[in-house]
């Protein structure tokens, strides 16, 4: 090997056979075999692989606890709440009902439907629990029982509501609505 200099910088000029050399000498430094290295790469890839679907893991649980928690946007099928939102068209703002929070009168909740519980149904709070009533459908008032809400659509010409079904328990609630947040020329707190 001959060594000189150009400008300061120190040059190399290999041998034939030095770059052989140096990769066997390299090998034994490293006490590997070249079926070694690449075993050690596809651990990297594996812990790499593992690394990013932990953190995808990670991300879906925060996603997940803030939607449960905190709230997410929902879409509104049906006419039953016009003309305060508009089925079809708005995209609304659901905060989270936490344990023991009640809803007030005038707030808009979504709950499980007391008739089918897979369906979920959004409505304007008429009545709260201990109050007094008096139902579209019937002729005489009456007390909305202890835990028990009084849910109405805004449509009086399509509403499947508790006129229908009677009142809904507040375990049967999911989420408030606090405002529409789609379309942008219909942003409005509800």
């Amino acid at each position: 090997m001959r060594r000189q200099t150009l400008g300061g910088n120190m040059l190399e000029e290999e041998k034939p056979g030095m770059r052989q050399l140096d990769q066997a000498q390299l090998l034994l430094v490293n006490r590997t075999s070249p079926g070694e290295s690449s075993g050690k790469h596809w651990m990297h890839v594996v812990k790499t692989i593992l690394g990013l679907a932990g953190k995808a893991v990670l991300g879906g649980c925060v996603a997940f606890t803030f939607c449960d928690k905190i709230g997410h946007p929902a879409y509104v099928r049906g006419n039953s709440m016009l003309p305060t939102l508009r089925g079809d068209e708005d995209i609304v703002w659901l905060s989270a009902m936490w344990e023991g929070t009640k809803p007030e009168k005038g707030d808009i909740v979504t709950f499980r439907s007391p008739r089918n519980r897979a369906q979920i149904h959004i409505k304007r709070c008429a009545a709260v629990e201990n109050e007094l009533i008096r139902p579209k459908k019937r002729e005489h008032m009456m007390i909305v029982p202890e835990g028990q809400y009084w849910m109405e659509s805004d449509n009086p010409y399509n509403s499947l509501d508790s006129n229908v079904y009677g009142s809904v328990s507040r375990g049967l609630m999911i989420a408030r609505a606090t405002c529409v947040i789609w379309p942008p020329s219909r942003w409005q707190l509800l």
